[in-house]
């Protein structure tokens, strides 16, 4: 059954973007949104109630639920678990969405001397960390017995056999250590929750602040408006299946090597 079934035939399906302020993750709340299926969407972010765009959605449509919510904190995380058990229905599709590459103070790097602990440090804690906090947030949540989904946006950049350029060192590492994370969840959580399916997600080069400094070389038609992005991201989670779980998927359906 792949998870497009799964859903039709889930009463109550919830479904919970975190990143949701993003390009991408904000183009994937709208795009849940039309579906009609879903009994409640939630769209975090740590400045998510204060974002115009999901603030006009949620006025829009009383399914969506706005919270500011940052995972690093304990008390956010026991907030967050409360607000789910609030919602009559069940969690099934959880996508995170958050990733840094560059801030003010912080650039890839080009060589080993241009890497810093502040750079390493916070492309661990958001790339790495936050994934694992917040799935660590609404594992109790899951339902045991119906299929559901755990996705977390990774890039090729972070697969080891397939660094063939080097650089980028806190970006490359950090979503390296990401997709440990993510083999090791799909080990486990198979064993608790049977039938949740845990990927790693490498969405393309989309037209968003994270790759806009970097877009120069990229080939026009492999640069995505966030909308196309979230397309692809949606036909690819739907025709998932059980058997995928620990795998790394590219926006075209490809796997990538870890």
């Amino acid at each position: 059954m792949t998870l497009r079934e799964a859903i039709a035939n889930t009463e109550k399906p919830i479904a919970l973007v975190n990143g949701a302020t993003g390009g991408i993750g904000l183009a994937i709340v709208k795009a849940l949104l039309r579906q009609p299926h879903w009994a409640a969407i939630f769209a975090l972010s740590r400045s998510a109630q204060s974002n115009n765009a999901l603030l006009a959605l949620a006025d829009l449509d009383k399914r969506l639920c706005v919270l500011s919510t940052d995972l690093s904190n304990s008390q956010d995380q026991e907030n967050l678990g409360r607000n789910i058990e609030a919602v009559d229905g069940q969690l099934i599709y959880i996508c995170n969405c958050v990733g840094i590459l560059h801030e003010k103070n912080i650039r890839p790097e080009k060589r080993l001397e241009d890497c810093t602990q502040q750079a390493m440090h916070s492309a661990f804690n958001t790339n790495a960390l936050i994934p694992l906090f917040l799935i660590q947030a609404l594992v109790n949540y899951i339902p045991r017995n119906i299929p559901s989904l755990f996705v977390s946006f990774s890039a090729r950049v972070g697969s080891i056999s397939d660094n063939r350029l080097g650089g980028w060192y806190a970006y490359r590492t950090s979503k390296a250590a990401h997709n440990m994370l993510i083999r090791t969840l799909a080990v486990e959580l198979s064993r608790r929750r049977p039938h949740l399916t845990i990927i790693a997600y490498h969405p393309g080069t989309a037209d968003s602040a994270l790759s806009r400094p970097f877009q120069k070389n990229v080939p026009s038609e492999k640069l995505f408006s966030c909308d196309q992005a979230a397309s692809y991201f949606l036909s690819v989670t739907d025709k998932l299946t059980e058997q995928d779980t620990g795998s790394f998927f590219a926006w075209d359906g490809s796997t990538i090597p870890w």
